[in-house]
């Protein structure tokens, strides 16, 4: 996770005070260097079985600190019984970003857009998207067969992007994918990267 429970990342809490996870108060410990992102993890004696903060990937946290960087988003937070990635609380936009595909998403989704509001679901491409894709189209940008047969699946019920080789790909027709243009898709492209070149900890403005 990047926030532990006063709602502070490795870089800026004091390291000599204990850390307390924000959903099962066990203690937790500063990740630095191990992977591109500094985090928080639970101790391995500590560690509650069932917190749901735990075993997240590189692509993951690398995600949630790129929004991290955004003033009008936040991130880890609980709405209901759900603690999601990222969300704006003024326009209700919601971000989640999938690595795993677990059944309970589908549930989820259905319980946000129950209380308003409106999740994008962004999907992790170098697990979901297939060796082998067909280029179409007539500038030879799209992608046909795109994603994996169980990942095509939860797309279809969710919707939402598709992270791939540094571009964020959504279905327009029949299966064929093509990137997303627009400043908002640069923006967090540009925010995720700007975390992927720092090798420590992404810049907070």
């Amino acid at each position: 996770m990047i926030l532990n429970a006063k709602g502070l990342p490795v870089w800026l809490a004091d390291l000599s005070q204990p850390s307390l996870c924000p959903q099962c108060d066990g203690e937790l410990i500063a990740k630095r260097g191990e992977y591109v992102v500094w985090h928080w993890a639970h101790r391995s004696r500590s560690h509650n079985r069932v917190c749901s903060t735990g075993g997240e990937s590189a692509w993951h946290l690398q995600w949630k600190a790129a929004y991290l960087q955004f003033s009008s988003w936040s991130i880890e937070v609980k709405i209901g019984d759900y603690r999601v990635d990222a969300v704006n609380l003024r326009t209700r936009n919601v971000r989640e970003f999938i690595h795993s595909l677990s059944p309970s998403y589908i549930d989820k989704a259905d319980a946000l857009a129950e209380m308003g509001y409106d999740v994008l679901w962004i999907f992790d491409g170098g697990e979901f998207v297939r060796w082998k894709v067909t280029c179409c189209g007539a500038d030879y940008k799209g992608r046909s067969d795109f994603l994996k047969p169980k990942a095509t699946e939860y797309y279809s019920a969710l919707g939402g992007l598709v992270h791939h080789q540094n571009k964020l790909y959504r279905e327009w027709r029949n299966g064929v994918f093509y990137p997303t243009q627009g400043s908002a898709a640069m923006a967090v492209l540009d925010a995720f990267n700007s975390v992927s070149r720092s090798s420590q900890q992404p810049t907070v403005n």
